[in-house]
């Protein structure tokens, strides 16, 4: 993944979409199609976090900066563990990356 090429917005937006419409579709039967598209797009911040993390530590950046893609990488594992036991009440994806910087 090119790190200087990452739209992390275009990937936060379609997480919260696809969450947002599973929360809408909660009394309709069906396969989960975009539970498991928020879950994909929120992976992929969780992993780009990590990549970022990993590059500032090789290039020596500030601790400031590190924090924050850790914190924002956490924020990503956390999101995912409550979707995994959301029962489609609460949009659980698209509020918890309101916490992302």
């Amino acid at each position: 993944m090119d790190i200087s090429e990452y739209n992390t917005d275009m990937t936060i937006r379609a997480a919260k979409r696809n969450c947002l419409l599973c929360h809408a579709r909660k009394s309709i039967k069906n396969k989960d199609e975009e539970k498991a598209k928020a879950v994909d797009g929120v992976l992929e911040l969780q992993n780009f976090y990590a990549e970022l993390h990993n590059r500032m530590r090789r290039d020596d950046s500030s601790i400031a900066e590190m924090n924050l893609a850790i914190e924002n990488k956490m924020t990503c594992r956390n999101v995912i563990d409550k979707c995994k036991t959301c029962d489609k009440s609460v949009d659980c994806i698209n509020r918890g990356l309101i916490r992302i910087k």
